[in-house]
């Protein structure tokens, strides 16, 4: 599990290397960075509030973890991270980073999907409830609840998605999930650089003047636009592309959803088909239903049943 949250380490900072805009940082520096980041990530959440201890692991379960498994993750921090000669106070962020990966709510590595669902005694209506599992340790298994959905008066119908679900993603919500986060990302950095164009108007102004207008812009002003225009873009897609779907999902047979469900699932594997991408789903794709008459039901089945 460590290894894996380390080599999300890596996959960070060479993704801050590719998109650094100035003066270019060596990759030591990057790297610290990128630890600095994921150790915020596992202390708070992204609206600045604490992140909590999973509930699964006893109390005190990481000062356990810090003292029975110390000398395997010094091996592996000095495996992985040895050769770029980083500050102490990077190796020391590293070493909490390892024990933060196991009782933190947070899945920074490789993980296995548990999808529950249907009726329960008391519920008219079906619920889908997911949980990310990754390893045992200790004794113990990592897990935690990711989502949970319910069909009731107020929400009459929801798609959840899950493994490729690149297109499927992208015929809901009118746009591909990675040109989003890159125009998100675009937009923001653009407006960063329209502030410094902007600063670079007034000639007469001092350095220091300079610096709290910049940290001003910075801090204040670009975030506010770039939510104001995510908020704009997230609008129109609920009202154009998200909404009519699940509209038309309401009203729609059991049938009918079975057939739209094997039909977004196939979307994914025809792309990665003519792409030359490596399926993680594919061949005949199995479909079923539940109902609280008839329970679980198979609609198609790749046996041919």
């Amino acid at each position: 599990m460590l290894a894996s949250v380390f080599r999300y380490i890596f996959h960070l900072a060479q993704f801050m290397s590719d998109n650094a805009d100035g003066e270019r940082q060596g990759e030591g520096a990057i790297l610290e960075a990128a630890i600095e980041r994921v150790w915020r990530d596992y202390q708070f959440r992204e609206d600045g509030s604490p992140r909590a201890d999973l509930a699964c692991f006893p109390a005190n379960f990481g000062t356990a973890i810090q003292r029975e498994y110390a000398q395997q993750i010094e091996e592996i921090i000095a495996y992985g991270f040895g050769q770029f000669h980083l500050s102490q106070g990077a190796m020391q962020r590293l070493r909490e980073i390892a024990i933060y990966a196991v009782v933190k709510d947070l899945f920074l590595e490789d993980v296995t999907g548990l999808v529950f669902a249907g009726f329960g005694e008391d519920e008219r209506y079906p619920n889908v409830v997911t949980y990310f599992a990754s390893a045992m340790v200790g004794g113990y298994l990592k897990r935690a609840e990711a989502s949970a959905d319910a069909i009731d008066t107020d929400t009459k119908s929801k798609i959840r998605v899950f493994a490729d679900s690149e297109v499927t993603n992208a015929f809901i919500r009118g746009i591909d999930f990675n040109l989003e986060r890159r125009l998100y990302g675009g937009f923001r950095m653009m407006m960063g650089g329209l502030v410094d164009q902007m600063i670079a108007a007034f000639p007469d102004a001092t350095p220091a003047q300079r610096d709290e207008v910049r940290t001003r812009f910075q801090n204040s002003f670009v975030p506010r636009y770039v939510e104001a225009f995510r908020g704009m873009i997230a609008d129109y897609q609920q009202q154009t592309f998200i909404n009519p779907i699940l509209r038309v999902l309401e009203i729609a047979s059991r049938t009918e959803l079975a057939q739209t469900a094997k039909e977004l699932v196939g979307l994914n594997i025809f792309k990665k088909r003519i792409m030359a991408q490596k399926e993680t789903v594919g061949g005949a794709i199995d479909v079923a239903m539940i109902s609280r008459e008839n329970g679980f039901q198979w609609f198609s089945r790749q046996d041919g049943g």
